[in-house]
């Protein structure tokens, strides 16, 4: 949470840095999933990985799209049910499989997707999801998180000159959605 701060801050003042370096996709979200397992086994909750092709490789800030990943999941956790599942597929593709109005990207894309089967997100805060300090309301005065997470996640993902969307799921439950060049440009 404090990088998460730090990083919010700095970005404030001029370009989030990105630190550059060539890895493979499925190490990174390996790892995310490893950090969140303790929270998720002690709430009964399974998350799945799926990514495919198996050996996508990509070049950007890997700590921090780790910690995007590591973000979302957290996210989903807290708002699972307990014995829910949390999936994140994630596969290479081409910028044609974006929702239309996400703007152009160049060809060839990674696509995460991450799924819990909790409440979904309420229409009314689609539009403030990403902003810094927002805090979902939960019951009458109870505030859940600190209004960072996505706001980072944002940040981070369109410093790669990528895309994050959120939406419900039609079986219920949020979907939270990044498409990121898979090849660096520009400023990275």
């Amino acid at each position: 949470m404090i990088d998460d701060r730090l990083d919010v801050y700095q970005e404030s003042y001029s370009d989030l840095p990105i630190a550059v370096s060539h890895f493979p996709v499925r190490t990174l979200f390996q790892e995310a999933v490893h950090l969140i397992e303790p929270q998720a086994d002690a709430k009964g909750v399974t998350v799945r990985l799926d990514v495919c092709p198996e050996h996508i490789m990509m070049i950007g800030d890997r700590r921090r799209l780790q910690r995007v990943g590591f973000n979302l999941l957290q996210n989903a956790l807290q708002y699972s049910p307990r014995s829910g599942t949390i999936t994140v597929s994630i596969k290479a593709g081409l910028e044609g499989a974006m929702p239309a109005g996400l703007g152009h990207m160049g060809d060839e894309v990674l696509l995460m997707r991450v799924e819990d089967e909790g409440p979904g997100i309420d229409e009314d805060d689609f539009s403030s999801l990403f902003d810094m300090f927002f805090m979902k309301e939960d019951g009458p005065c109870l505030r859940v998180g600190r209004g960072l997470g996505l706001h980072f996640c944002r940040l981070v993902i369109e410093a790669h000159h990528g895309r994050i969307w959120a939406a419900n799921r039609s079986s219920g439950g949020a979907q939270f959605s990044i498409a990121v060049p898979l090849a660096a440009q520009g400023s990275i």
